[in-house]
């Protein structure tokens, strides 16, 4: 993050994707360390952690303190080691810290979210800023604001569509109350609209999840009468249309089949709200009453042309290029001659399929109704996972090692214990020997604040800051010659992840542990 946007967000949290740490941990080990894929899918969950079925394996990243962190990354040198020689000092040098401040589950959690932190959204909004204002880079400060805006705004657009359209996003459950059916939203003025809109905007932002409301269905205020014709018809009144469409004879139409779509689209023009108009589009809307009150069967949109011809996007009509709904809106134009017309000019190759689907009934058997086997687990039903801790493959054998080197310092030790891999220590600075990490990475040293001596281009400075002792009294007392055993203490970073046999071992030394 640059210091710029720190100083304006300073309470903000860092955090880094673990999907691309993880990605990047996993090409390391192949490159650098050439492990095999057995050794690397193995480091990999005891880092991330792994998911096997219901069970989860927790891995370092599910650490809720720094303790917890470094406690368990002592116990997988071993393994570590053993399946990928020289990553664990390499993982303790250079990300450890970056775990601890930025990835582990403690850090997320504060920061509120559930669960560990990936920035796939955040790159895909980034990319889509890019696709909108082009990849150039030519752009000034003003057209790029501009732009930007007209994105905040289209997107705003995509969200409005959930409420009366079929785009690219859906009302969440609990919100359906919101939505309007395309044929209503239409019918609604622009004031009707705007308020529409704006109770969507204004709703409360419910992040848990509740139950949907009972669905209700729109009453006559809610969808106006907007008939093109015969608008005080009811389904009470029998309603025929101008023509009969039995005494005319097109190619792929039987008789029954005319009759029943002349049925129902008299039955389409006498139904209140049967007929309406889309505003926005060259067309109408047309559907039966016993579909208007199911949210799956969308309205039927009908277009036409000069030359008497009717579209319908329905079924039967890609099949036979008539159907009740071009039928009852030609008809409700006074067009529906020269439809019928425009229709015997016309040769089709009847589709079964399409017509077995369509909503017709003659000449074909109804389905055949069975009862379901088995059947998809439930959406709503969810697995309960059991969360473990991983074990390591190997033990590690510093404690053993960190109780003999006790034994063997003085008893006069100055200031702090503290763990070698907690550190970034390279040699110790009383006998200047380099610390051998793959050995000595799980073992106590000493470390002291003080005034340090160093060259540089030959002029010798001064600067206080952290020494670095062996648990040795020959390697502190070249540099520290006043040191007293009362000032050996034990440092706060190691002394949540001390082991007991080691805490017993200082206590008895008189070496406060606490």
């Amino acid at each position: 993050m640059p210091d710029w946007l720190l100083i304006c967000f300073q309470d903000a949290k860092k955090l880094l994707c673990s999907t691309h740490k993880k990605d990047n941990l996993q090409r390391k080990l192949k490159t650098d360390f050439v492990a095999r894929d057995a050794a690397v899918s193995h480091v990999l969950a005891d880092i991330f952690g792994r998911s096997q079925g219901a069970i989860r394996e927790n891995g370092l990243i599910d650490s809720m303190e720094r303790d917890d962190f470094d406690g368990k990354l002592m116990q997988l040198k071993a393994t570590w080691d053993c399946l990928v020689p020289g990553f664990h000092q390499w993982f303790v040098d250079y990300e450890a810290d970056i775990f601890k401040l930025h990835l582990i589950r403690g850090i997320t959690k504060s920061a509120l979210l559930d669960g560990h932190f990936t920035n796939n959204q955040t790159e895909s909004i980034n990319n889509n800023v890019k696709n909108w204002l082009g990849r150039t880079g030519n752009l000034s400060f003003a057209v790029a604001n501009s732009k930007l805006d007209e994105l905040v705004r289209a997107q705003g657009q995509e969200f409005e569509i959930s409420v009366y359209g079929n785009g690219s996003y859906e009302l969440a459950e609990g919100y359906e109350t919101l939505r309007k059916k395309r044929h209503i939203w239409n019918a609604m003025g622009s004031e009707e609209r705007r308020n529409s809109l704006l109770s969507f905007w204004k709703s409360p932002l419910n992040l848990t999840r509740r139950t949907s409301p009972t669905p209700t269905h729109p009453t006559q205020e809610e969808c106006p009468s907007l008939l093109v014709h015969h608008e005080s018809s009811t389904e009470h009144h029998k309603v025929s249309l101008s023509l009969s469409l039995e005494n005319f004879e097109l190619d792929g139409c039987s008789s029954d089949l005319l009759k029943e779509i002349e049925e129902n689209a008299e039955k389409l023009i006498a139904s209140e709200n049967g007929i309406v108009n889309a505003p926005g589009y060259d067309g109408v809307f047309v559907q039966h009453n016993a579909e208007r009150g199911s949210s799956n069967v969308p309205p039927h949109m009908i277009t036409w042309t000069k030359a008497g011809k009717y579209v319908c996007d329905c079924k039967l009509y890609t099949s036979l290029k008539i159907c009740e709904h071009a039928v009852s809106v030609a008809d409700s134009k006074g067009k529906l001659k020269d439809f019928v017309e425009w229709r015997k000019k016309e040769k089709v190759s009847t589709c079964l399929t399409d017509l077995v689907m369509s909503d017709i009934t003659s000449g074909r058997k109804g389905k055949v109704l069975k009862p379901r086997r088995g059947g998809r687990t439930p959406l709503n039903k969810e697995t309960a996972i059991v969360h473990r801790e991983r074990e390591p493959l190997m033990e590690d054998k510093s404690i053993d090692e960190t109780l003999s080197a006790l034994d063997e310092i003085e008893k006069d030790s100055p200031f702090e214990l503290i763990y070698l891999f907690q550190t970034k220590a390279k040699l110790c600075y009383g006998c200047g020997e380099k610390y051998d990490r793959s050995k000595e990475a799980n073992s106590l040293i000493v470390r002291k604040h003080c005034e340090r001596e160093f060259t540089v281009q030959g002029v010798k400075k001064t600067k206080f800051q952290f020494a670095y002792f062996h648990l040795k009294k020959n390697c502190i007392t070249k540099k520290c010659s006043e040191y007293k055993k009362e000032m050996l203490k034990m440092s706060s970073e190691s002394k949540g992840i001390l082991p007991e046999e080691v805490k017993g071992k200082l206590r008895r030394m008189g070496i406060s542990v606490e």
